[in-house]
């Protein structure tokens, strides 16, 4: 569940989408950007620590670590 406050249990690896939108993270290295428009149904190599809800469009949001 993608939150401003929480972050990851564990930095992930990949971000699934399941459906498309914005979603806005936290990288491994502290920066906070937003990936627009990402693909629904795709597995994408994000390595982040934090989604945020603020300015997170996409849903059905999984991360593999």
């Amino acid at each position: 569940t993608p939150s401003d406050d929480v972050d990851l249990t564990h930095p992930s690896i990949a971000i699934y989408v399941g459906t498309t939108g914005d979603v806005r993270v936290m990288l491994v290295g502290g920066q906070t950007i937003t990936l627009t428009k990402l693909a629904a149904g795709v597995w994408h190599p994000i390595c982040a620590t934090r989604v945020h809800a603020t300015g997170t469009t996409a849903e059905d949001i999984l991360y593999a670590w």
